[in-house]
């Protein structure tokens, strides 16, 4: 079985659809009690391309008090500068359907001048709140954004490949290693009396500064030592481990100094995803120390939300106190003392419950980065705090506009917490909106969680691709299992699981289910066949399912009729492949939440593009390294922990005082120039943009140095690829570099083609060179043959003498077949001479054919 993932390479990328679920819970609250205090409503951001380049929000107001405005806005964060899209608003009703349809009737072009779309008159307050129960179940109004046509101009063309996610993860798992392990480590960063081994090749791809220190005569590339005196040992390491492996597991923990040293450093990826920590952890509290970072560390997305936060905080504050001037009548109060006051005591109870407007989401996020000092950054900070700030310091780093508008902020907020030299924060009624915020206010449980995002996925393609499908439809017989392809995902962080189930009903049918392995999901889908010419036919179309406990799997027990397929085989199977594509669409993402006391920050793929990219470039540009591969007329330079990480029979090589390890120099004369390149390539970066031009000989390359990961890619593209003409040569192959599961493909295919294989030039050729794989194939072949002759001769006088010779040949189908012949003749059997000659010749086998017979009447 073969997979071929459906993979779309162009210049500019184009989402034909996008669907977006918002949904604002306790809708009542913002329209009726909040009043004069309600804000416009800022939905989560969400991208409509997988790359995250173009950026959205909804906004959501009413007007005059008589309608209910709704907008799509084009972020100013997107890569984009121009999108072309139409959209469709809708609400979703108790029964999960749309109404209140409104879809733009034109294409908008969303620029800088005009970042917003949408309806001042969505949908009149009236009308919402008489069709209270339909449109706004539980509280809840839930609105459905569709945006379509979308075209991005101005983004720079990106090559996209296709690649396993298990190589990548691999990759990232082999340079962590070398960092644990500090295997051919060649430079010592110190921190106080702690010291860590790293690597200057790694060090230098990954960051500017770090190449410009060793590049240049600097003291710490002479002596190969690096004195750190602004950075904590702990959070250095977080840095390094994340320079290694793209990954930082201890993020949250370290946010504030993985900023600063990622600002000093120009780690583009740690600073992101440190800024995204941060934003979502503030409160009152932090919030001007976190300005002051942001500003220190030219953290342009921290610093705007942290400036957005304190606004709404200092809206809040405004307004200290709430209450009632009539409350109760005094008069009332005494003329039912006895009531109202027991025992000559008022007791109030006062119930506070707290309003806040929180989306939570999760996106991946995108990469910039600016390099700054940490120390001077915590140092300003903390004076400014206190209250200890020299006007001059704070100019070195803050502008004198940026410098006074945060003193006025502090200043603002000291005015307004401070009373008597106490911090008082007087009870208020509920009456804030952290406008798209995804934290609380301190004093929020961490179990109220108000405001979810659902997210729908319109469409997942999977190409689904069945070699030697004959051999398993036609030859395989009662050997026959049904055939699951592998998991795949759909879905924002691939959260949905799927596979797919194929299988013969009655030996005439081909049935055809898709399974989901995760979340209640509903979801219609596409089942098709691709033809010679890659078009699709025999499309089969599903109404919308619900996948969830009770039904997992739906799809057709009549997909196809095998007679149709194997008449058509010439079009359906070209070189006896079943391409199935199956496309999922319409999905609806349920029962996602996630906490908002400890928000989980997404790991960028941006991030990881960025790892494998470093280590690319690294190896093209040749930077630091301190190995040579000569190949014929042809060199190509190489770093020795990077190899080393990569495969073990090259750390044996380096580690060892081996020749190459002592000269640098690595000879290689079973190699070709094209395929050494392509394989180095490989160990950088997980990728091999040519395996199938150059699969055989990468094949071997792989065996050679023990590269398992591309071995395994090598076997399944030239499974894939079997013909008549290839299928000798991957036999051989296979056999030469011990891929027993591809050399059995092999022999399989050369069986059921056999008469067209031994035929070619490749079988005539692997006669004379390969005269024992040859053999060895056709006494397989003959054995087989041989048993099932002595099978359908089995007799009276002949079981016997099967017998022995089956067991004598480890023919286990013979020898059990001849075993049940026996036993249902066993009287007639028993009388001949050669069961008589057994018994003195072969009484252990005997015995054991006793020992079955009495068993089987014991039972």
């Amino acid at each position: 079985m073969s997979v071929d993932f459906n993979t779309c390479v162009q210049k500019d990328i184009k989402v034909e659809k996008f669907i977006f679920t918002w949904t604002v819970e306790k809708f009542s609250i913002w329209y009726k009690d909040m009043s004069h205090l309600r804000e416009e409503l800022i939905s989560p951001k969400f991208s409509s391309d997988d790359n995250n380049k173009v950026k959205w929000h909804l906004s959501l107001n009413i007007v005059n008090e008589q309608n209910l405005a709704l907008y799509v806005n084009f972020s100013p964060l997107s890569e984009a500068s121009t999108v072309k899209a139409k959209f469709k608003f809708s609400i979703v009703n108790a029964k999960g359907e749309e109404e209140n349809v409104r879809t733009s009737t034109k294409v908008c072009r969303f620029h800088a001048q005009q970042r917003f779309w949408g309806y001042n008159d969505f949908i009149s307050t009236d009308i919402l709140l008489k069709k209270i129960k339909r449109l706004l179940p539980n509280d809840e109004l839930t609105i459905v954004c569709e945006i379509e046509e979308v075209n991005i101009v101005n983004i720079s063309d990106e090559t996209i490949r296709t690649r396993s996610k298990m190589i990548e993860d691999k990759l990232s798992k082999d340079i962590g290693n070398l960092f644990v392990n500090e295997n051919c480590s060649d430079v010592t960063l110190v921190v106080g009396r702690h010291e860590l081994k790293a690597h200057k090749s790694i060090l230098s791809a990954r960051s500017d500064v770090f190449a410009a220190m060793f590049k240049h005569d600097m003291v710490e590339s002479m002596l190969n030592r690096v004195v750190i005196t602004d950075i904590d040992h702990e959070v250095l390491k977080e840095m390094l481990n994340f320079m290694y492996t793209g990954k930082a597991p201890n993020l949250n923990k370290m946010a504030q100094g993985l900023l600063a040293a990622a600002d000093k450093y120009a780690l583009e990826g740690l600073k992101v995803i440190c800024e995204e920590a941060l934003s979502v952890n503030l409160t009152p509290e932090n919030a001007v120390e976190m300005l002051i970072l942001a500003d220190l560390h030219s953290a342009g997305q921290l610093e705007a939300q942290t400036t957005a936060f304190i606004k709404t905080w200092n809206r809040l504050i405004a307004n200290q106190f709430w209450g009632f001037g009539d409350f109760i009548s005094t008069d009332i109060l005494l003329n039912n003392a006895d009531n109202l006051l027991p025992n000559d005591e008022l007791t109030i109870v006062c119930e506070i419950e707290e309003v806040n407007i929180i989306d939570i989401y999760d996106e991946s996020k995108k990469i910039k980065s600016k390099m700054i000092e940490d120390e001077l950054s915590k140092d300003l900070g903390n004076l400014f705090l206190n209250g200890k700030c020299s006007d001059v310091t704070l100019a070195v780093v803050l502008s004198a506009k940026r410098f006074i508008s945060i003193l006025l902020i502090f200043l603002l907020l000291l005015n307004k917490l401070l009373v008597n030299g106490h911090l008082v924060i007087q009870a208020s009624e509920a009456c804030g909106n952290l406008k798209g915020r995804s934290n609380t206010m301190a004093s929020l449980p961490a179990e109220n969680n108000v405001g979810h995002t659902e997210v729908k996925v319109d469409k997942s393609v999977f190409t689904w691709t069945i070699g030697n499908f004959n051999i398993w439809c036609n030859d395989m017989g009662e050997c026959r299992e049904t055939l699951l392809s592998p998991t795949f995902s759909s879905g924002t962080n691939n959260k949905l699981k799927w596979y797919l189930k194929l299988d013969i009903v009655d030996g005439k049918q081909l049935s055809l289910f898709l399974h989901c392995e995760t979340l209640s999901v509903k979801a219609k889908f596409k089942f098709s066949i691709l033809n010679v010419k890659k078009e699709e036919e025999y499309v089969r179309r599903s109404e919308m399912h619900d996948f969830g406990q009770k039904f997992s799997a739906w799809g057709y027990k009549l997909f196809i009729c095998l007679d149709i397929l194997l008449k058509q085989a010439y079009d359906l199977l070209p070189d006896g492949k079943l391409t199935i594509v199956c496309e999922i669409s319409e999905v609806d993402l349920v029962n996602i939440s996630n906490t908002i006391n400890q928000p989980k920050i997404v790991q960028s793929k941006v991030t990881e593009d960025k790892l494998s990219g470093d280590f690319d470039n690294l190896f093209t540009n040749h930077q630091f390294s301190d190995v040579t591969f000569a190949v014929g007329e042809h060199e190509i330079k190489a770093h020795k922990t990077i190899l080393a990480a990569r495969s073990n029979v090259f750390a044996a090589m380096f580690e060892h005082e081996m020749k190459e390890s002592t000269l640098n120099r690595v000879v290689i004369t079973d190699i070709d120039h094209e395929v050494l390149n392509e394989m180095l390539k490989f160990m950088y970066t997980g990728k091999a943009p040519n395996l199938y031009e150059l699969t055989y000989g990468l094949l071997a390359a792989a065996d050679k140095y023990a590269l398992e990961d591309l071995k395994e890619m090598c076997e399944n593209a030239l499974n894939v690829t079997l013909s008549v003409e290839t299928a000798t040569q991957t036999l051989v192959s296979a056999d030469l570099h011990t891929a027993a599961q591809l050399k059995a493909q092999s022999i399989a295919f050369i069986k059921t083609h056999v008469t067209d294989v031994m035929q070619t030039q490749g079988w005539q050729d692997a006669i004379r060179t390969h005269p024992d794989l040859i053999a060895e194939y056709a006494l397989e072949d003959l054995k087989e043959m041989c048993e099932n002759a002595l099978n359908v001769t089995l007799s009276f006088e002949t079981a016997t003498q099967t017998l022995v010779s089956a067991d004598l040949h480890t023919a286990a189908q013979l020898k059990a077949q001849s075993i049940a012949f026996i036993k249902t003749h066993v009287t007639d059997v028993m009388q001949t001479q050669g069961w008589q000659d057994a018994i003195t010749t072969q009484p252990d086998l005997i015995a054991e054919v006793l020992r079955a017979f009495a068993k089987q009447i014991n039972l």
